[in-house]
């Protein structure tokens, strides 16, 4: 599967806003959403160590071994989370909400449950 039922919570709501900011404010014909992607990824990875007690910014064995085993266990997984907020954000900013300022949390939650809902009948059906 290439996507999961949204979350309905302040992180995914969070990122959402920042697809939506990235899509309207970037005015570079070269733009790349996986800069965007790799933010995310590195603010998950950073959370993650300040949780396990390592210092996300020393160089060392044991926290090269962690981000290891955090990729291996959660890469797959994270991808279809981005990909899920990024389908979120393509409806969003079809719906009129071209910002993440334009959006309000009730608008969100109505866009999970309508996207969830079609999940399993049609968006795990794209590719």
């Amino acid at each position: 599967m290439l996507f999961c039922k949204i979350e309905k919570d302040e992180k995914t709501f969070k990122y959402l806003k920042e697809y939506l900011d990235f899509i309207s404010e970037e005015t570079d014909p070269n733009k790349n959403i996986l800069n965007i992607d790799n933010k995310i990824q590195h603010e998950e990875l950073y959370i993650h160590l300040n949780y396990r007690k390592i210092d996300p910014n020393e160089d060392s064995v044991k926290r090269h071994r962690e981000i290891e085993q955090w990729i291996k266990n959660n890469a797959k997984s994270f991808r279809q989370y981005l990909s899920s907020i990024k389908l979120l954000a393509c409806v969003a900013f079809t719906m009129g909400f071209k910002k993440g300022s334009d959006l309000k949390y009730e608008n969100f939650i109505d866009m999970c449950d309508n996207i969830n809902s079609l999940k399993n009948v049609l968006i795990d059906h794209i590719f």
